[in-house]
């Protein structure tokens, strides 16, 4: 695991933000990080391809959401409005309800597949993937001034 971890966060570092967009920055960390995540799933838990790749879906869209929302901060924070910083701010609690919400209802669908120390595992896994690409956001989204 701390292998796995380590590559991710160095390829997260190696992505250079000067050279591409936000939007495909955040893309390639998550592919990066999706690529891995299934493969320490796969050899960590029992799970079905059907029942990871159905929560994995969900998931991508409400990261595809939180990506839109965080491209279009990275434009405009220069001159963003209070307005349009309050807006922007109430979608992301949103999103960050949503993904709560997700993950919630997949725990209880999971319970029926998974004893309970895997289930705990496979959320602790999404976690930790998930606090990986929260910190390439961190790194990439500037404060308002």
């Amino acid at each position: 695991m701390k292998a796995a971890t380590l590559t991710i966060t160095l390829a997260l570092a190696a992505s250079p933000v000067a050279t591409q967009d936000v939007a495909q920055s955040l893309e390639l960390s998550r592919e990066v990080v999706d690529q891995q995540k299934r493969m320490i799933v796969a050899g960590s838990l029992p799970l079905s391809d059907k029942d990871a790749d159905a929560f994995q879906k969900q998931l991508k869209k409400i990261d595809g959401r939180e990506d839109r929302l965080v491209a279009a901060y990275s434009a405009e924070y220069a001159s963003l409005s209070g307005e349009r910083a309050r807006t922007m701010l109430d979608q992301a609690l949103q999103i960050d309800e949503d993904r709560l919400k997700l993950t919630r209802r997949w725990v209880k669908r999971m319970t029926s597949v998974l004893p309970p120390r895997l289930l705990v595992r496979y959320f602790q896994l999404e976690n930790k993937f998930q606090a990986i690409v929260a910190a390439d956001l961190a790194r990439q989204i500037p404060l308002v001034p």
